[in-house]
């Protein structure tokens, strides 16, 4: 189905790791205003992270929906099918004896 998020959060702590290693190698000043940004950035990915998991969660539930509603269609559509027949054949039977010995022979 989906693929998760597993190799892809490893590698967004690696980063995040090494910029707070090589932030707190510069001065009082960027450190300050670097670890700020960083934060942001990593509270972003936080962020769409959570609202993936869950949009796959609700994509999941649409998915079992779609599926639910697909055969529900079908069953109802056989349903209409047989009832079209029976009334077709209703109407045939209704019909016979208006049509049977008024037939015009021709030579």
């Amino acid at each position: 189905m989906l693929r998760p998020l597993a190799e892809v959060e490893k590698d967004f702590a690696y980063s995040q790791g090494f910029l707070e290693t090589w932030v707190d190698g510069e001065n009082p000043q960027v450190r300050a205003h670097l670890k700020e940004h960083l934060d942001k950035v990593v509270a972003g990915m936080t962020w769409y992270r959570e609202n993936y998991k869950t949009l796959q969660e609700d994509l999941t539930n649409l998915r079992g929906q779609h599926n639910a509603l697909t055969v529900t269609s079908a069953q109802y559509l056989q349903v209409i099918q047989q009832q079209k027949e029976l009334i077709d054949q209703q109407l045939i039977d209704s019909q016979k004896e208006f049509h049977q010995g008024k037939f015009i022979e021709t030579p």
